[in-house]
């Protein structure tokens, strides 16, 4: 977050699960997924990572998306928005050095028009 947050072309906010309570609210007023620092809604973010702490906070993962109003399945996103990547002691974690690379291959790709389907090797279905 810190060391992102450093590089003067990328910008690095904090997400939270809500708690139950406020997910029922979230729900039934239409309120998406929101960053802490801005308050701007998560659907629009270009690559949103998760650290995974433990297993019991997978579906977490899969609540936030939904909450948010991001597909579950990388194949029905569209663009190079919306690159959800994890991290941590429950996942396999890539080299520093990779996620850098990604991350500015990503930004140069969107400043050609890219898309995920014709920038990143991506299964057909």
């Amino acid at each position: 977050y810190g060391a992102f947050n450093q590089v003067p072309y990328f910008w690095c906010e904090r997400v939270f699960a809500p708690w139950v309570d406020m997910e029922q609210v979230m729900e039934e007023q239409g309120v998406p997924l929101y960053a802490l620092e801005s308050g701007d809604p998560v659907k629009y973010f270009d690559f949103i990572g998760f650290t995974l702490q433990y297993e019991l906070s997978y579906t977490n993962v899969l609540k936030m998306l939904q909450l948010a109003g991001i597909p579950l399945r990388s194949a029905d996103r569209v663009g190079l928005q919306n690159i959800v990547v994890g991290g941590g002691p429950c996942a396999g974690n890539p080299a520093r050095k990779w996620t850098w690379k990604l991350w500015n291959y990503t930004v140069n790709a969107k400043k050609k028009g890219k898309t995920k389907r014709n920038s990143f090797a991506l299964p057909h279905r």
